[in-house]
C-alpha cells in the first residue's frame, strides 16, 4: 500500500514537471544567460588561473570594443510575462 503511495506521487510529480516545462526556451537568452554563468564562475574562480589566462579570458568578454558582454541582447523583461 505504502509502496502503491509512493509510486503514485513520483507520477504526478513528473506529470507536473513535464506540464510546467513545456515551453521552448530562446537561444539568444539562453546564451546570455550561459555567458554570464561563464562570468560568474570566472569569477570566483580566478585566483587558479595563471594572471595571463585571466587577462585573455577578461579580454574576451569584457572587451569596449567586441567583447561578449557588449553585444546588444534583447531580452524580454520577465516581469512582464506574467501580465
Amino acid at each position: 500500500m505504502c509502496l502503491l503511495l509512493l509510486l503514485c506521487e513520483q507520477l504526478r510529480h513528473y506529470v507536473q514537471q513535464l506540464l510546467l516545462s513545456s515551453k521552448a526556451a530562446d537561444a539568444a537568452e539562453l546564451k546570455h544567460k550561459q555567458m554570464l554563468m561563464r562570468c560568474g564562475m570566472l569569477r570566483k574562480n580566478g585566483g587558479f588561473l595563471t594572471p595571463e589566462a585571466w587577462a585573455a579570458r577578461k579580454g574576451y568578454m569584457a572587451n569596449k570594443e567586441g567583447g561578449r558582454l557588449y553585444e546588444k541582447v534583447g531580452l524580454k523583461c520577465p516581469s512582464l510575462a506574467f501580465k
